[in-house]
């Protein structure tokens, strides 16, 4: 007569080893998929949250590099009141070019046409900053900013980001007050501000001095 086994049969045993390995494993990818899932969530948002329409002008964000360049070039624009009544600024920085542009657009309280002043600086050091004024009808210019106030509200920061591409940053203000944003050109919204800008300003503003790309880039002499 066969005897009562006091445990499980070492196949048993190695059968039940492997099952707690297996599932051990198992708990340890998901773990790992989760954790990389939740990361990219809030590298998202962070990226979102400093990409996002915001009131106020642009402010630093602690980048020495992108976000401190565009604010220098907003810096370089005129602060006067045109721009608190009705206006914009917009800069940007093409990450392989040869110029920065930095804009200015406002509606003074009177008067058919916006007052603009475009600043071109090159990359040279011994190169001089360039500044030239231009006009816009006033119905022209409001057909603008309504496009890019536009843009402005569905700006929720997400999108395709790179940053290779070339940064900008615009400002607005009107009835509501200022509004700002800064991201890349690589976003479609940040594409459709800045070809809103930079077709008005070949439309109404032409020289020499613009750029060639629709992207904001010059080719090399």
């Amino acid at each position: 007569m066969k005897l009562p086994s006091d445990g499980p049969s070492p196949r048993m045993r190695w059968l039940h080893r492997i099952g707690y390995v297996t599932t051990g494993i198992v708990t340890l990818q998901l773990g790992t998929i989760g954790f990389f899932i939740a990361s990219t969530q809030v590298q998202n948002w962070h990226r979102a949250s400093q990409t996002a329409t915001q009131d106020g002008p642009i402010v630093d964000n602690g980048d020495p590099h992108v976000r401190s360049g565009l604010l220098r070039l907003i810096s370089l624009l005129p602060q006067d009141g045109n721009f608190r009544d009705c206006g914009l600024r917009f800069v940007a920085m093409p990450s392989f070019g040869d110029t920065d542009y930095a804009i200015s657009i406002g509606l003074p309280t009177s008067g058919k046409f916006a007052a603009g002043t475009l600043v071109t600086v090159p990359s040279g050091k011994e190169a001089p900053i360039r500044a030239r004024h231009f006009r816009i009808p006033e119905k022209d210019f409001h057909r603008l900013m309504t496009s890019i106030n536009r843009e402005l509200d569905a700006n929720d920061g997400y999108g395709l980001v790179g940053t290779d591409g070339t940064p900008v940053a615009i400002e607005t203000c009107g009835k509501n007050g200022i509004r700002s944003a800064a991201g890349n050109v690589y976003n479609e919204r940040y594409d459709t501000i800045s070809s809103l800008v930079l077709n008005s300003i070949r439309e109404w503003a032409p020289g020499d001095d613009l750029p060639y790309e629709d992207d904001w880039h010059r080719i090399p002499e």
